[in-house]
């Protein structure tokens, strides 16, 4: 078995209707260190990502009354959830068109699967979403900074109010996370046009 590389505590959710499935998949990563949840039908499976967000998703695609391509449909749709990676568990029986378009847009193995191929498909998914939350809250930093700068370049004078409403914004900036600070902008009438920004602001909403 290929040892995972060093991370914190990550949360992993498997749905399958088959019970050994449920087990084994539950042995495999709760030895690598995953804090592992189930879920024996889809129906429980987005009653428990509703109440607790999982960091991955292994999803067996057909199952019975609601599958596997129903649960994308639903997180997709849904901005809290739509960035939750998910792995498929796709066997090799006829797939109709409809399946065969979630099986491209998302990561899968085969089963029955192999172990290795299963943590390094985990590993690969988790690796990447890590990598693109440092991106956003770089962006964000990055945004930050700039405003910074460019409020600083206008030299104003003590007296000035915009002076004293820089200061402010500075304590916000450095007291709160850079979603307040865009949402303290965007009351004081600041328009926030960059659209990672926008972003943002609606996930602090949520």
């Amino acid at each position: 078995m290929i040892p995972l590389q060093e991370r914190q505590v990550q949360s992993i959710l498997i749905v399958d209707d088959s019970t050994s499935n449920l087990v084994l998949m539950y042995k495999i990563l709760a030895s690598q260190g995953y804090q592992v949840e189930l879920a024996d039908n889809s129906e429980f499976a987005l009653l428990q990502v509703t109440k607790a967000i999982p960091d991955l998703i292994v999803l067996k695609l057909k199952m019975p009354t609601l599958d596997g391509s129903n649960v994308i449909s639903y997180l997709r749709k849904e901005p809290r959830l739509a960035h939750i990676p998910i792995l498929l568990l796709g066997d090799n029986s006829c797939l109709d068109p409809e399946e065969m378009k979630y099986l491209e847009e998302n990561s899968v193995i085969y089963q029955p699967f192999d172990i290795d191929i299963l943590l390094i498909s985990i590993n690969s998914l988790l690796k990447s979403q890590n990598d693109q939350e440092k991106n956003h809250h770089q962006q964000q930093v990055e945004n930050v900074t700039l405003f910074q700068e460019t409020i600083t370049l206008l030299d104003l004078k003590e007296d000035d109010p915009l002076h004293q409403e820089q200061q402010e914004l500075e304590a916000i900036q450095n007291d709160y996370s850079a979603a307040m600070f865009w949402q303290e902008l965007s009351t004081r009438g600041y328009e926030v046009v960059d659209c990672s920004l926008n972003n943002l602001l609606e996930e602090e909403k949520l």
